[in-house]
C-alpha cells in the first residue's frame, strides 16, 4: 500500500508540474496551438498517448529508484538517543515516537520543497537491526553518519 501511495503521490506532482509548465507557456505565446488543440493533441493522438504512458510508468518506477531501507546492525533501544542526535544534528525533527518506531520530517521548508515533500525518514527496530527508511539519498546519509558517530564515541 505504501508502494501505490507513494507512486500516486509521485503522478500527482508530476502531473501539476507539467500542467503549471503548459500552462505557462501557453500564457506566454511559446506553445503553438491553439485553444482546443491542446486537449486533442494529448488524448487523441498517439504522441498524446506516449506521453501519458511515459508518466505513469516513471511514477509506477519511481518508488523502487527513489526509497530504500538501510539495516543498521545495533540495538534499538540502546542506540535511539544517538540515532536522534544524529537526526537532529542534520535537519531532522522528531514528529513521532512509540516503543518500536520514530518518524522524523526535515524542519526546513525549503529542504521539504526540495524533497517535494517526501522526507519523511523512519527509525525502526527489526530484531537486532535499527532499520533506516525513506528517501534513497537521505537514508544513505543517515546511515553513513550515525555509523561514523559510533565509532568516534566507542
Amino acid at each position: 500500500m505504501k508502494y501505490l501511495g507513494r507512486a500516486l503521490h509521485f503522478l500527482i506532482k508530476i502531473v501539476v508540474v507539467i500542467s503549471l509548465a503548459f500552462g505557462v507557456m501557453y500564457l506566454m505565446g511559446w506553445l503553438d496551438v491553439e485553444q482546443g488543440q491542446f486537449w486533442h493533441m494529448m488524448f487523441d493522438t498517439p504522441k498524446g498517448w506516449i506521453v501519458m504512458s511515459a508518466i505513469v510508468l516513471i511514477s509506477a518506477i519511481y518508488p523502487v529508484l527513489s526509497f530504500s531501507t538501510a539495516y543498521i546492525r545495533g540495538n534499538f533501544d540502546d542506540d535511539r538517543k544517538d540515532m536522534d542526535y544524529v537526526l537532529t544534528r542534520i535537519g531532522y525533527r522528531q514528529v513521532y515516537e512509540d516503543n518500536d518506531r520514530s518518524e522524523y520530517r526535515v524542519k526546513s521548508i525549503l529542504k521539504r520543497l526540495f524533497n517535494q515533500f517526501d522526507d519523511r525518514i523512519v527509525v525502526s527496530r527489526n530484531g537486532s537491526y535499527i532499520t533506516v527508511s525513506g528517501l534513497k539519498k537521505e537514508v544513505m546519509r543517515i546511515e553513513s553518519l550515525f555509523t561514523q558517530y559510533r565509532l568516534n564515541n566507542e
